[in-house]
């Protein structure tokens, strides 16, 4: 189906992904122009001019043209996307998610369309379905660390660790410089508490140069804290949930865990110490 647009339709498909998630766009009409001058397939022609009306918040003329794109060809996945994300502007979800969970289902599949879908989806807490698309995703796009890394978080949301895990080890396989695949790793062995591989997954994660700082980063800092506390190894833990105390903006929760580990260790006064200053902090937020 790429092969299809990059011919048929590149400036209009230019225009969609600019737009993407209701984006400014600046060079839209320039290129839609383009797109109409050279005659390009007028399903996505409509499906461009309804992204560009759903960025300038047009949203009953996004809604018109999207749907207007459906009709020239019903079984394109990226039109089923532009509908469901005009829907979902709408605020009429039940629509939104029905054209969600027919993108994998149109004879014209696009991994950008599946995507968009996956994202969709998760965002209105149907996890269900996002899984389902997610599944499908890789199935045509398998070279896509991004689909296992999606199939895989999903997985995890929905407790079905040992499916995560397969996912998400074939995400890292295909992306092993990418944080967000060594995270939703990490993620999954943490739900099955296989705490040293988790550990292992979480400290490969923190190796990469992109890590530091980063939301991934940062996360999986207390998740080592609880990887440790699982293996029992409450003095680890608590010098894990030291260096999370630096990062994490609302440092309660690690205070309340770390002085758990003290307690666990016999350190009544540090525990004292780290409850005290947690009690001074619940009285300040």
């Amino acid at each position: 189906m790429r092969s299809y647009e990059e011919k048929h339709a590149p400036n209009a498909v230019r225009v969609i992904i600019a737009t993407f998630k209701g984006k400014q766009y600046a060079d839209a009409d320039k290129f839609l122009q383009i797109a109409r001058s050279n005659k390009e397939d007028a399903g996505y022609i409509k499906a461009a001019e309804s992204a560009v009306a759903l960025s300038r918040r047009q949203f009953k003329q996004a809604d018109e043209l999207a749907k207007q794109a459906l009709q020239i060809d019903p079984q394109n996945s990226r039109f089923l996307a532009q509908m469901a994300q005009v829907k979902a502007n709408l605020d009429d979800d039940q629509a939104a998610v029905s054209y969600f969970v027919k993108v994998p289902m149109a004879a014209k599949p696009n991994p950008d369309a599946y995507m968009i879908a996956c994202a969709g989806l998760d965002s209105m807490d149907e996890l269900e379905k996002a899984y389902v698309v997610a599944k499908k995703l890789v199935e045509i796009s398998p070279e896509s660390y991004q689909g296992y890394c999606r199939a895989a978080r999903f997985a995890r949301g929905l407790a079905k660790f040992s499916e995560a895990e397969k996912y998400a080890r074939k995400g890292v396989e295909l992306g092993p410089l990418y944080k967000d695949a060594h995270f939703v790793l990490a993620d999954s062995l943490f739900g099955s508490k296989k705490w040293k591989e988790c550990l292992a997954a979480c400290d490969k994660l923190l190796a990469l140069p992109t890590a530091k700082g980063t939301r991934e980063g940062i996360l999986v800092l207390p998740m080592k804290a609880r990887c440790y506390e699982g293996l029992g190894d409450y003095q680890a833990a608590v010098k894990a949930w030291t260096i999370a105390l630096g990062q994490l903006p609302d440092p309660r929760k690690c205070l309340a865990a770390r002085a758990q580990c003290y307690k666990k260790l016999g350190n009544l006064a540090a525990e004292s110490k780290d409850l005290a200053e947690l009690k001074r902090l619940d009285a300040a937020y």
